[in-house]
């Protein structure tokens, strides 16, 4: 499930999204804890956003870094900023996306170059965003006082022991979980209910699944231009009842109830779809993805994980639902056949007609469908764009790439899937003079 493409600009009441100037002069009685201190340099990096455009990815991923120390509310930190390379400063987040509703966003504080005294009302953990739109020319060392440190898990430099001290000893209310390219946030409860779990085995499965959904992806490092995301991806426990497991901008969140989809590692290489589901969102494009598949192509990126992990894909398998669309669906009248609309397709049905292509021309079809769109400097603003208005140019567009990417003109193909749109996206793809299927395309199932 996905809350939403557009940005979440929720009030709340817990948590207010807002930018504040760092200052000393805040209306509250303030303490300081002066028993931490914390040195942390951090270079600048692409935006979220950048990156997400880099990549044709329709969410961003998580741009800032986790700190490792938590500010109670009403206390006060300082921080001492110092230019290494450049003159920008870093931005400091206090709080964590959607951890106790989805709409939460973390306070959000400009930092100057000197120091900077801060108060929060609510308080969280403590965030590092510093990225760009430009070329990242910026270095700064941060020196925090205050503030409380939490049990961080590091892959690579934690042990099993450490952990378990640190659960332990310290004082805390969430645990950071932190791998090449992940960034785990739970409750003191979640981390204690799984602490005889391996974290290793936790932490390298996440990095497993996000590195075959990069590879579905063509995301192969081949070039600049598709090269893996240069941020870490946040998964976040959240309070919030209403959500079982989400994505949207910057975060993927699982309520409490759904932690052991990534705090298990058996789980997570095993059962966990729904966690599969949201890393998928965080890679769907927004050059082929319109609001009727919105919950489809989605899938593309959980059914490769699923291979990836286990060799075959099974969420497709089942004679009824092959036979709903092939005996049902495609051999309706083509002037009742309609993708978009069909009550005869649902998600599973929509998402065969992707399947036919992915069993007929392999992994490499989808490889190419992505790395064709994130070098097609010729692509119009509307198929770019995050704008669910855009739908019929965007399924335009995938029956493009799609051709281009098999080497066939796909034309009857959606054609016969009741893809409804003016003759002249048609004739486009027989404008690139490419030759039928020599297979029956139609009558391909699992």
């Amino acid at each position: 499930m996905k809350p939403g493409f557009i940005l979440l600009i929720a009030f709340l009441a817990i948590l207010i999204s807002c930018s504040k100037k760092a200052t000393p002069d805040l209306p509250v009685k303030e303490t300081i804890e002066n028993d931490t201190t914390l040195v942390y340099v951090i270079s600048e990096k692409p935006s979220g956003i950048k990156e997400a455009n880099r990549l044709g990815q329709w969410l961003p991923s998580s741009d800032f870094e986790a700190t490792g120390l938590y500010l109670p509310p009403k206390q006060q930190i300082k921080i001492h900023v110092k230019n290494i390379e450049g003159n920008t400063q870093p931005k400091l987040l206090v709080g964590t996306y959607s951890r106790y509703k989805w709409q939460d966003r973390p306070a959000e504080y400009t930092l100057k170059e000197g120091i900077n005294s801060i108060t929060d009302y609510t308080g969280g953990l403590l965030y590092l965003r510093y990225v760009t739109n430009d070329v990242p020319s910026g270095k700064a060392e941060l020196t925090f006082i205050g503030g409380k440190p939490v049990p961080v898990y590091k892959l690579g430099e934690t042990t099993h022991a450490n952990w378990l001290n640190m659960l332990d000893t310290m004082s805390y209310q969430d645990v950071l979980l932190i791998s090449n390219r992940t960034m785990v946030v739970v409750s003191k409860e979640t981390a204690l209910k799984y602490k005889n779990m391996s974290q290793n085995n936790m932490l390298n499965t996440l990095d497993r699944i996000y590195d075959i959904e990069d590879y579905i992806s063509g995301i192969d490092g081949s070039s600049p231009l598709h090269s893996k995301n240069v941020h870490r991806q946040l998964i976040t426990e959240t309070a919030d009842e209403s959500i079982f497991m989400a994505a949207a901008y910057n975060r993927i969140m699982a309520n409490t109830r759904a932690c052991n989809r990534f705090m298990d590692p058996v789980e997570a290489a095993t059962q966990a779809w729904g966690l599969w589901h949201e890393m998928g969102h965080m890679h769907q494009m927004t050059s082929w993805c319109w609001n009727e598949v919105d919950e489809v192509t989605v899938n593309i990126y959980s059914l490769a994980a699923k291979k990836g992990l286990h060799a075959h894909k099974i969420w497709l398998e089942g004679d009824s639902n092959w036979d709903i669309v092939l005996n049902d669906y495609l051999q309706s009248p083509l002037e009742n056949r309609n993708y978009n609309t069909s009550e005869i397709l649902t998600c599973k049905g929509r998402l065969m007609m992707f399947d036919q292509l992915w069993l007929a021309f392999g992994d490499e079809f989808y490889i190419k469908v992505h790395r064709l769109a994130r070098e097609d400097t010729n692509m119009s603003a509307s198929v770019a764009a995050r704008d669910s208005r855009y739908g019929q140019e965007k399924m335009a567009y995938f029956m493009l790439i799609a051709s281009k990417a098999s080497g066939y003109n796909l034309k009857d193909f959606f054609t016969q899937w009741g893809f409804k749109l003016p003759r002249y996206y048609f004739d486009a793809l027989d404008s690139l003079h490419l030759p039928d299927p020599e297979i029956d395309l139609l009558s391909i199932r699992e």
